[in-house]
């Protein structure tokens, strides 16, 4: 979550500058995920959305989706947004994890998290191993092995 300030929301439908080049968008506290309108320029539709007040970033997600990151305490407008926390973005990516209890995995878990940071793909794999489940489509780092992997280099 992260702190909204009382700036005014960003609508990226709003800028003259922007009209014609996403056909649809979808708001989400500190992101937005905009469709680019059919013909539309992909390098000019970056360098406009990206230039707009309050948007800090973007990523390239498909080859007609874009995804716009508001800088810190901004959000992108939608009605339904409360006004004090919101999603996160870039600032508020990271979580904490912790590990505990008398599972044979944990330490092993654990030497793991404290070498390398886990990112939310991670826990799907690492609890499918505990579980013995198959997860062929997972695309994380089975934690429990993570701890066994030699560095390069």
């Amino acid at each position: 979550m992260a702190r909204r300030l009382q700036l005014p929301p960003i609508d990226p439908t709003e800028s003259p500058d922007c009209a014609g080049l996403a056909d649809d968008w979808i708001a989400d506290g500190c992101a937005a995920w905009l469709h680019l309108a059919p013909g539309a320029d992909p390098h000019m539709a970056i360098n406009r959305f990206g230039a707009l007040d309050g948007v800090e970033n973007w990523r390239w997600r498909e080859p007609d989706i874009l995804l716009l990151l508001a800088a810190p305490g901004r959000v992108f407008a939608a009605p339904w947004v409360p006004a004090r926390g919101i999603h996160g973005s870039i600032g508020t990516a990271r979580t904490m994890a912790v590990v505990g209890g008398g599972h044979p995995a944990v330490p092993e878990i654990a030497a793991s998290i404290r070498d390398r940071a886990p990112r939310l793909r991670d826990w799907a794999p690492t609890l499918a191993c505990l579980l013995n489940i198959d997860l062929p489509e997972s695309e994380g780092l089975d934690l429990t092995e993570a701890s066994r992997l030699e560095p390069a280099g």
